[in-house]
């Protein structure tokens, strides 16, 4: 089968291409390579985050993966057919959780059964979706095409992490039921609601949310928050 080449430098030359390929390659059973992983970044090379995240679709498609540990700047990746299974996966980090899920949630949504996928790392770090943002915003527009249910259990910050999360996913589009990818391809284009975000409508509401997991200093809780409006926030102090 021809292997596509991907190169890990491209754009910003960040994860998401990794996060990116992991999935389509799943879904489409097309294999890839990647060279010079995360050049774009301090310390290039595969992280815990992005390994585990190779680790846990290796388990939904039985795929083998060549370059696959701490890092690694390059990687081969040959998925198999996508067969459902529930995943329990500890990063081991602050590794977030929402980045890896961009490479499990497509595939999980399009299998051939309800799993469940329980997650230990990072819910709110740098340079990551918060978990607020996935629950929130994302996942309300991704369950067109499937039903998610999503449990945070508890937050986990940097240095330590240990935060959890846990996500039940039940597919309305099975890929299993089509000849190959390009069927369900058509098929979804066909039949499948379309997310449309085109329309401004109507401002409701703006609301924010400020945590800490750490001994509350009510002057820097509200420096984050004050610039936000005229109104003065209540402090609720929390721990996350």
């Amino acid at each position: 089968m021809f292997m596509i080449d991907l190169d890990g430098s491209y754009g910003s030359g960040g994860g998401q291409i990794i996060r990116t390929a992991l999935a389509l390659s799943t879904i489409t059973q097309k294999p890839f390579e990647v060279n010079d992983i995360r050049k774009g970044r301090p310390k290039s090379g595969l992280k815990a985050q992005h390994l585990h995240g190779i680790k846990g679709i290796q388990q939904l498609c039985d795929a083998k993966a060549e370059g696959a540990e701490l890092g690694s700047e390059y990687l081969k990746f040959e998925p198999s057919r996508l067969k459902s299974k529930n995943l329990h996966i500890d990063i081991g980090t602050a590794g977030s959780m929402t980045l890896i899920l961009q490479s499990l949630l497509m595939p999980s949504m399009f299998g051939n059964k309800k799993i469940v996928i329980s997650l230990i790392g990072g819910s709110d770090c740098s340079w990551s979706p918060p978990f607020d943002y996935l629950k929130e915003v994302f996942l309300p527009q991704i369950r067109k095409f499937a039903d998610i249910d999503i449990k945070l259990i508890k937050r986990g910050y940097y240095p330590k992490g240990n935060g959890k999360i846990e996500l039940k996913i039940t597919p309305k589009y099975r890929l299993e039921d089509f000849k190959d990818f390009k069927e369900f391809r058509k098929n979804l284009k066909e039949n499948a609601p379309k997310i449309n975000l085109t329309g401004q409508y109507n401002l409701i509401q703006v609301r924010g949310v400020c945590r800490e997991d750490t001994v509350p200093v009510p002057g820097v809780f509200l420096r984050q928050v004050e610039p936000a409006g005229d109104r003065r926030p209540v402090p609720r102090w929390r721990r996350a």
